[in-house]
């Protein structure tokens, strides 16, 4: 199946949601991150969404979602759809980006807490205040 934006959606087995209404609820992420951040080229990417089992998570922290580079697939876990564009992130940023360099600083982080309810403050900006206050500074 096609989700919108041309991300190809595959849905494991064993996923209590039905398909069109993952389309329109990743969707819905796309377009609030793309609003903000611009579009992502996403062309030859697809969303996987798993069902969560601890085997399936990539190290300790993996909140809710994994971004593949070499296979241009996000898994996004079932419990956890809102962590989608945290992904999107990554594939807009590259592979360089795996160590969230900079995302507090250009507000991301608070972006993402306050649009899809996703709170990585204290993980990925951690105990330095002065990181979230200068992410709220005025967007130009």
């Amino acid at each position: 199946m096609r989700a919108p934006g041309l991300l190809a959606l595959e849905v494991e087995e064993g996923v209590g949601s039905p398909c069109a209404d993952l389309v329109v609820q990743l969707d819905g992420y796309q377009a609030a991150h793309a609003a903000r951040w611009g579009s992502v080229e996403t062309m030859g990417w697809t969303v996987r969404v798993r069902v969560f089992r601890e085997d399936l998570v990539d190290g300790p922290g993996t909140l809710g979602g994994v971004t593949w580079w070499g296979d241009r697939v996000i898994d996004v876990y079932q419990h956890l759809p809102n962590v989608f564009p945290h992904d999107l992130h990554h594939v807009l940023y590259g592979q360089s980006s795996a160590d969230h360099h900079g995302w507090c600083l250009q507000g991301f982080v608070l972006w993402e807490a306050s649009v899809v309810g996703l709170d990585e403050q204290a993980s990925l900006c951690g105990s330095d205040p002065s990181l979230a206050l200068e992410a709220q500074a005025p967007q130009p």
